[in-house]
């Protein structure tokens, strides 16, 4: 958090942010720009961890952090939470989508 950030603060610039990212989404041509943008850097991110030897969980855990867009965040936490309950990645994926 910034410094002379509050909680309140905070929470309250999180849920601006989410209204602001899920109006963009219902907008046809921004729609497919935003997700497309989104999921580019969020799976090359997860990639480059994967190739680098990085636990799942924590790739997840930092592609989790580092993913723009809160659909995102959301998608790779599940797929954590499904990894740490037995699930293979391709199997995690699959319930996700």
């Amino acid at each position: 958090m910034r410094a002379g950030w509050s909680r309140v603060g905070f929470l309250t610039f999180f849920r601006v942010d989410h209204i602001f990212q899920v109006f963009f989404l219902k907008i046809p041509v921004i729609n497919n720009i935003v997700r497309k943008s989104a999921s580019a850097v969020s799976f090359r991110t997860l990639a480059l961890l994967i190739e680098a030897n990085v636990r799942l969980t924590k790739a997840l855990e930092i592609t989790r952090d580092t993913a723009w867009h809160v659909h995102y965040k959301i998608f790779f936490d599940k797929v954590k939470n499904h990894i740490l309950n037995g699930l293979t990645l391709p199997d995690a994926f699959l319930v996700e989508s």
